[in-house]
């Protein structure tokens, strides 16, 4: 058996995480069996502060792009951002026009590809 725990708080992920790895040893130990569990961290929770600088300078980006406020989100989704700011490097993830991630009927919505394009030439070419 495989599965995943997805939190925006590391500490509760990683306490979720012992507590069903605790829960299958116990339900083996039960029936007289035992249970070989691992856990294995891929991406590890990160919160960014929304008045830090990788924030203001991505919502100017986008204001510039669409002329709308951007906003942000907390997803549960795993990125290169989370190692980034493990690493003390502040990063913001900006949405990728994907819908329905991770299913068979997963799409990309071609305008939303295509601001989000242009949104990351924005960030690429401020001087800030």
């Amino acid at each position: 058996i495989s599965g995943e725990i997805r939190s925006n708080d590391h500490e509760l992920a990683t306490k979720q995480a012992m507590e069903v790895e605790k829960v299958f040893k116990d339900e083996a130990e039960n029936v007289g069996a035992t249970a070989e569990t691992s856990v294995t961290e891929h991406v590890r929770a990160y919160r960014i502060d929304e008045e830090g600088p990788a924030v203001k300078r991505f919502l100017r980006a986008a204001m510039e792009v669409t002329g709308e406020k951007g906003e942000c989100v907390e997803t549960y989704g795993g990125s290169d951002a989370s190692r980034l700011n493990v690493l003390g490097i502040e990063t913001a993830v900006l949405a990728c026009a994907m819908e329905n991630c991770h299913s068979t009927t997963e799409y990309a919505d071609l305008a939303e590809l295509e601001r989000s394009a242009a949104i990351t030439l924005a960030l690429m070419t401020d001087p800030e």
